[in-house]
């Protein structure tokens, strides 16, 4: 964790927001650690969609994924 710059004290806050990136490495290095390449699949099965704010909100608001990415596009 120390060399993607993330503590155990914010690992513990739930207020610390964490750069998708770093979340991106943090996966990455835990599948090589547990030699699991679908380690990132295997946590997102057990974790709900509308877990993920961005998910939730496309869920929510859009009829099709499809419609979702061109309103992301548009928005950006």
């Amino acid at each position: 964790m120390k060399q993607l710059g993330l503590t155990s004290d914010m690992a513990e806050n739930p207020d610390v927001f964490v750069h998708s990136e770093v979340f991106y490495g943090l996966m990455n290095e835990l599948a090589r650690a547990a030699q699991d390449p679908f380690l990132g699949l295997h946590v997102a099965e057990d974790m709900g969609l509308d877990s993920w704010p961005v998910l939730a909100i496309s869920l929510e608001t859009s009829r099709t994924v499809g419609d979702d990415r061109i309103s992301f596009e548009c928005d950006v």
